[in-house]
């Protein structure tokens, strides 16, 4: 059984993926999950022309010497690498903290980790001990104090100590997001608080983590969003959308993507060939082919000109050009780029 849009937990975001697909969420999410930063102590993951990464701060200095085959962002202040088919965690110095060794990693969340050791899952803490044993044949990174995990065909939710806080007893299940998450019994899908009382039904296909209040929702192709209360407040009439963030969330009508408010009124209007989520005030858009930055009132404050373009995160950007690529401050301006390699 999938899991039921799961929040990212992907470990080496930038490249060579070790998590299957339905562990991760939606594009343009993950920033919003991890642990939050101050701008002085940013490192960016970057790769140099040998394939090799390593990371840079955010005026494009090179701290951490490209060395490792794959990377994640910092998270609770360690990183996970990868050298050839060990992998470990790193410092914000570049020093290993947490030695390689043959298992599959994943992003440190409210300060244990998901590992994968003999195809059964576990979590260690921040100085490498195990802490919760490998004894799940899946799990997930805690969210809120609690993770789901799976033994044998059932779900629940242990605590961080590995007991049980919600008894195995769902074919499938989400992490907790905003107090709530979204399991599935005999084919029926519901939604839960944090004691597993269930609160009310799902008749919906698939449904998105909680953000800012609200969640995305599809039945038969067609998107809208519930409450915390699971009712349907903004109809399910978008062929596409993203999640809420900075009171806003991109959606697809028609042939366009625009930008709605939390009533469902239109904020930006439907003009875009695709969108990311405003972070930092700004937001990825496609128009014409190309990618740009627009503010809240739908203005591009950097125009259209890049192949690819991710949201803003701690002041910086990633984009791509024809040529090459590179990471971009608020202003537009390159403050690293692969150029010449």
């Amino acid at each position: 059984m999938r899991l039921l849009l799961l929040l990212n937990l992907s470990c080496f975001i930038l490249c060579n993926s070790c998590i299957p697909l339905q562990r991760q969420e939606v594009s343009g999410t993950q920033k919003f999950l991890e642990a939050s930063l101050t701008n002085d102590s940013y490192l960016q993951p970057y790769q140099d022309e040998h394939g090799q990464y390593g990371f840079i701060n955010q005026k494009g200095v090179t701290v951490i010497t490209p060395q490792f085959d794959s990377v994640s962002n910092f998270s609770d202040n360690l990183a996970a690498v990868k050298i050839n088919d060990l992998s470990g965690y790193i410092n914000r110095s570049g020093k290993l903290a947490i030695p390689l060794r043959n298992w599959s990693v994943f992003n440190f969340s409210e300060k244990l980790a998901l590992v994968e050791i003999d195809k059964k899952f576990g979590y260690i803490d921040k100085s490498g001990n195990m802490a919760i044993p490998p004894v799940f044949d899946e799990a997930t990174s805690f969210y809120e104090g609690l993770a789901a995990v799976k033994v044998g065909e059932k779900w629940g939710f242990i605590n961080q100590e590995g007991k049980f806080s919600i008894d195995l007893k769902y074919d499938e299940a989400s992490v907790f997001s905003e107090g709530r998450a979204v399991v599935s019994h005999n084919n029926q899908k519901y939604l839960i608080d944090k004691v597993g009382r269930s609160l009310t039904k799902l008749n919906f296909d698939d449904v998105s983590r909680f953000s800012e209040g609200l969640a995305s929702v599809s039945r038969s192709g067609r998107f809208g969003y519930i409450d915390r209360s699971g009712r349907l407040v903004i109809p399910a009439i978008f062929l596409e959308a993203l999640i809420f963030t900075e009171n806003s969330a991109g959606a697809y009508l028609v042939d366009k993507f625009g930008y709605i408010d939390k009533n469902g009124k239109t904020l930006i209007d439907f003009q875009f060939e695709a969108v990311e989520p405003f972070s930092e005030g700004l937001a990825a858009v496609k128009k014409s082919g190309k990618w740009g930055f627009i503010d809240k009132s739908g203005n591009f404050v950097i125009e259209p000109q890049f192949e690819s373009a991710s949201s803003f995160n701690h002041g910086l950007a990633s984009v791509g050009k024809e040529e090459y690529g590179g990471f971009i401050d608020r202003s537009g301006q390159f403050i690293w780029t692969n150029k010449g390699y």
